[in-house]
């Protein structure tokens, strides 16, 4: 089992990365021991805050020497060097241990305090140079259980042998281990860095100041980790100097063997099975407050007590989460930054924040043992400080997330959303276009006026353009306009060539000013048959015959008439919007001719009547028709929406009808289609159409995000997004394991059964995120989806946002489905949303050959037929 989930490509460096690790902290765990023994045995603790100060102020000349070995050596050259330049010195005090006296031991605890400084400051930058933040978090894990195992191991030998052997024999131990892990990081793998200048490698401290103080984020993670600096250096004091005076000091060396020893075991399975799940679970910040919420409990235990059990479990959690979970937090706190913030806060840290935070610790502490304070009061003091640097880690999310979100929008496309509106230059260019003497470009002008809903804007004498098609546009716009002045010009067309532009115009004249008597005469004379009908048509919308000749020449012509006469008869309705035509509305909107059916819906949206609502919806599935029907339901919004949703919710609604309807009941009413909507959301079995649900929810709350969403609606509809997710994928793994168990089954069914399943999971995966964008409007989860099929720090940005903006359970769902490892972890994560099936290759077929999805049960049986299973086979194993 891959416990901490090391992919292919990571293996070498995460390995060199736990062994080095696993060598260093060992050797520094014997050194350590060592030094505490020898110290406390001669030295008061009371002389210890002076160590620490020292420690602190020394310190930030090794974060230089380790900025200029950073400059003029590779990473894995410059871990090297530290480590067995570490070595040595170590050595040397071995070997001058006589000599040195008492000095020597405050030399000693002094450099065994450098020593995690000089060697792991190297070690993190090498390793975080290495991995992205995604990577970081789960490889960090496994990265610093090497580091838990080797305190294990080295204050284990160490309980053992200081029973047998003095504790100076410990540094030499220590500086033999030291030149071992010193040789360790060649094994990372080799990589070609460009060469980079000494401000980059080491940014000023200057520098580092102000970029901290400009991060909300950079400022508060170098707060929280200065007052961890502080709270750990307090809390190292109170349990030294309780174990000072409570234990007596020829036992003082086994003493702390054992309780290091204790604490590095606590520490392990902290590192296996708390850091990973912390990581996982929650927060970083929340992540980072647990050590400081346990320091506050022990704190006010040794407080209430003053015993040495209560001091012991002080350090038992000190020791444990900071080998393990702090030190690994306090590493990803500043991968966020980038490689350039994250060196100048790494900068800041080290030379200010951590060591900053000891010297005020030490001074403190000599400060107040200095007037007689006593331990239980400096435990209280942990405990106060140990709340704010708790109250500093919960304040991270939200900048944290901030960070992410700004540096994908950083990287996002900028795209226009919709048209603006026409301002005076766009009119000036439309004016220009109308008298092109290009026919194209005045046809896409009078229809872009017919969009933006401009008929008052053309210009009248373009009826006397020489294209017949644009004549007809003219004319329609101005009897749509009402423009009565128009009529004299009109008239000018009664003698025009083309009979089309005839009737056109006598049309229009009927709109505009009606005159049956004028039309009569105009009848009697015309010999064009199709002008003669334009105005038959108009006469009986004017009612202008006795009643029976009225139902001579309706049926006439709704029977025999040519289909430019019946065009012409629905455009006289509408245009004079005549009533009791309903009838003849609907029979002409079921004409076989498109001409004809657009027309009538048109004259349909004209009358707005409640009887042409059932037409209208039909009209819907007909792309030449759907415009203009969508803008006539729109007319009868109310009793519009009632017919629309009583159609999607009846089953037998031909299937592209009802992909039309959520749009027609948007438009009609934003407040009824949202609940509606979501409504259907959930207990939709069409895939497609739950997307076009999405997309048409997607569009409403852009154009009107102020209303209300049933959320707990649109949860279910997620999880059950989710569970249809991993289905997919489940099935394409067993269907993968069938083919592995016998290759007869690996056909062209299986193949396009696999592929079809894995596009399946891909587009419910998608569904997924529109899900998201919806229950979390202020957060771009499109943005966040796009990123994920890029590599590198900015899908490393899209998981953090994901993983820091969801909850469980169904963060550890979702990022299941987008990471990039195996299936079979993928499918791991499923947990509630979805049981792995643990059937057979039959048993598979036959669910596929009943899913919801048309396409899979398709294939699923063209695949069983393959096999030479029957459709019917498959069904009765499934009832059997």
């Amino acid at each position: 089992m891959n416990l901490f989930a090391i992919r292919k490509g990571e293996r070498r460096d995460a390995w060199t990365a736990f062994v080095t690790l696993f060598g260093v902290v060992a050797s520094n765990a014997l050194l350590e021991t060592a030094r505490d023994a020898l110290f406390l045995s001669r030295v008061e603790a009371g002389r210890l805050p002076w160590v620490f100060l020292a420690v602190s102020l020394l310190s930030v000349g090794l974060v230089k020497i380790n900025a200029k070995l950073g400059r003029d050596l590779s990473p894995r050259g410059a871990l090297c060097a530290v480590t067995l330049t570490a070595s040595a010195i170590t050595l040397v005090f071995f070997v001058l241990h006589g000599e040195l006296g008492v000095w020597g031991l405050y030399g000693l605890y002094v450099w065994s305090g450098l020593l995690t400084t000089f060697v792991l400051a190297q070690f993190w930058d090498l390793v975080g140079g290495r991995f992205t933040l995604t990577q970081a978090k789960r490889l960090y894990a496994f990265i610093g259980a090497g580091s838990v195992l080797g305190a294990i191991a080295g204050s284990g030998a160490a309980s053992l042998l200081s029973r047998g052997v003095s504790p100076v024999r410990l540094v030499l131990l220590s500086a033999l281990g030291l030149v071992a892990a010193g040789l360790l990081p060649l094994l990372f793998e080799h990589r070609s860095l460009p060469a980079q200048t000494v401000e980059q490698r080491a940014p000023a401290l200057r520098d580092a100041l102000a970029y901290v103080a400009d991060g909300p984020y950079a400022r508060r993670a170098v707060a929280a980790l200065s007052l961890a600096a502080v709270c750990l250096t307090l809390s190292d004091f109170v349990f030294k100097s309780a174990t000072a005076a409570l234990v007596p000091r020829a036992e003082l060396g086994a003493f702390l063997g054992s309780v290091y020893f204790g604490v590095n075991v606590l520490a392990l399975i902290c590192q296996l099975g708390l850091v990973a799940w912390a990581l996982r679970r929650i927060s970083l910040g929340a992540a980072c407050g647990l050590l400081p919420a346990l320091l506050i409990a022990t704190g006010l235990g040794f407080v209430a007590t003053g015993a040495l059990a209560a001091a012991v479990a002080l350090k038992l959690f000190d020791g444990s989460l900071r080998a393990s979970l702090h030190r690994t937090t306090a590493e990803l706190l500043v991968l966020p930054l980038g490689e350039k913030g994250s060196e100048r806060a790494k900068a800041f840290i080290d030379r200010v924040g951590q060591r900053g935070g000891q010297v005020l610790a030490s001074l403190a502490i000599l400060g107040l043992t200095a007037l007689g304070v006593p331990t239980r009061a400096l435990a209280l003091l942990l405990v106060l400080l140990a709340a704010v640097w708790l109250a500093y880690s919960l304040s991270l999310r939200k900048p944290y997330v901030a960070l992410f979100r700004a540096r994908l929008n950083a990287a996002r496309s900028r795209h226009i959303e919709e048209l603006p509106e026409l301002d005076m230059s766009s009119l000036e260019a439309m004016h220009d276009a109308l008298q092109s003497a290009n026919d194209r470009e005045v046809l896409a002008a009078l229809e872009t006026l017919e969009r933006e809903n401009k008929p008052q804007l053309v210009l009248t004498l373009l009826v006397y353009h020489p294209s017949e098609q644009v004549v007809l546009k003219v004319l329609a716009f101005l009897a749509r306009s009402g423009r009565k002045s128009a009529v004299p010009t009109i008239d000018r067309l009664s003698a025009h060539g083309s009979p089309k532009v005839r009737a056109a115009a006598l049309a229009a004249r009927a709109v505009l000013q009606p005159d049956a008597q004028r039309l009569r005469a105009r009848l009697a004379a015309e010999e064009s048959s199709e002008v003669r009908a334009a105005i038959v048509a108009s006469l009986l919308v004017e009612r202008a015959f006795d009643a029976a000749d009225h139902e001579r020449e309706l049926d006439a012509l709704l029977s025999q008439g040519a289909w430019p006469a019946r065009v012409a008869l629905a455009e006289a309705i509408g245009r004079r919007r005549a009533s009791g035509f309903d009838g003849v509305l609907i029979q002409l909107g079921a004409a076989k001719e498109p001409q004809v059916r657009l027309a009538a819906v048109v004259a349909m949206g004209q009358i707005a009547s409640p009887a042409l609502l059932p037409a209208l919806v039909d009209a819907l599935a007909e792309e030449v028709t759907r415009h203009d029907a969508e803008g006539a339901l729109a007319m009868q919004a109310g009793a519009a929406c009632d017919v629309l949703r009583k159609r999607f919710e009846d089953t037998a609604t031909d299937g592209t009808l009802r992909w039309r309807l959520p749009r027609a009941i948007a438009l009609c009413s934003p407040e009824r289609a949202v609940p509606a909507l979501v409504s259907w959301l959930s207990d939709e079995p069409n895939g497609a159409m739950r997307f076009g649900i999405l997309l048409e929810l997607e569009r409403l709350l852009r154009a009107h995000p102020h209303l209300p969403l049933d959320r707990a609606a649109l949860t279910r509809s997620m999880h059950q997004t989710i569970t249809r997710a991993y289905v997919h994928l489940d099935a394409r793994l067993l269907l993968i394991r069938g083919a592995a168990q016998d290759a007869s089954r690996k056909t062209k069914g299986h193949q396009l059964l696999h592929d079809l399943l894995r596009d399946k999971e891909l587009n419910t995966r998608g569904r997924l995120f529109r899900l998201l964008s919806l229950l979390h409007p202020t957060e771009n989860f499109a943005q966040v989806y796009r990123s994920l099929g890029l590599s590198g720090e900015l899908r490393a940005a899209g998981m953090e946002l994901v993983e820091s903006i969801l909850r469980e359970p169904i963060r550890s769902a979702v990022l299941g489905l987008i990471d990039d490892c195996e299936d079979r972890q993928r499918l791991a994560r499923s947990g509630r949303f979805h049981h792995p099936w643990r059937i057979g290759y039959l048993e598979l077929l036959t669910r596929l050959s009943l899913s919801e999805s048309n396409a899979v049960r398709q294939v699923a049986r063209f695949h069983a037929c393959e096999l030479g299973l029957s459709v019917e086979a498959v069904r009765e194993h499934r009832a059997a």
